[in-house]
């Protein structure tokens, strides 16, 4: 089920990053995660790209999605994307500081339009001394402090700072 018909290549489950398949969210089946490039980065070089991580399990037939998560590896982390996020969200990501904002996907003008969220790593003991203005805490580490600020805007993809929380995670594998 996952070699292209024409070439017998299998281009289904290559990997970016180093996610083996296993059993995410304890429901019992083995999801095999499939990345797809976010919108924004069709013609970026693969070492600049952002991508989205589908964990799905395969039933013998077909495909069904447990959850879909941008991977922030250099920072240790991953965030769940709401269903509605899947196709409408991308990610501009510094790796200098770390931050990762996530805008609406403007497909009319090709480009990222309202920020919805940006979470930001800071040292925990300057975001305790000094917490920034209009961030609230995610999680935290031994040394850093995981942080949000909301968009603006109030569209459909807005997100609240619990749905937030209850999807920022710590990459454990």
């Amino acid at each position: 089920p996952f070699a292209e018909s024409e070439t017998r290549e299998n281009q289904k489950t290559f990997r970016r990053l180093p996610l083996p398949s296993r059993d995410v969210n304890n429901d019992g089946y083995i999801e095999i995660p499939f990345m797809y490039g976010l919108s924004g980065y069709e013609d970026a070089g693969d070492s600049e790209k952002q991508y989205l991580t589908d964990w799905s399990y395969f039933d013998g037939k077909s495909y069904h999605t447990a959850f879909s998560a941008w991977y922030c590896r250099e920072q240790g982390y991953y965030l769940v994307f709401d269903n509605n996020w899947s196709n409408g969200v991308t990610v501009i990501y510094d790796a200098k500081e770390g931050t990762a904002v996530f805008c609406e996907w403007d497909s009319a003008n090709t480009r990222a339009g309202e920020e919805i969220v940006r979470i930001t790593p800071f040292k925990a003991t300057d975001f305790l001394a000094s917490p920034p203005e209009d961030y609230v805490k995610l999680a935290e580490t031994s040394d850093k402090v995981f942080a949000a600020k909301l968009g603006k805007g109030q569209s459909a993809l807005s997100i609240t700072v619990e749905q937030l929380r209850q999807n920022f995670k710590f990459i454990t594998e």
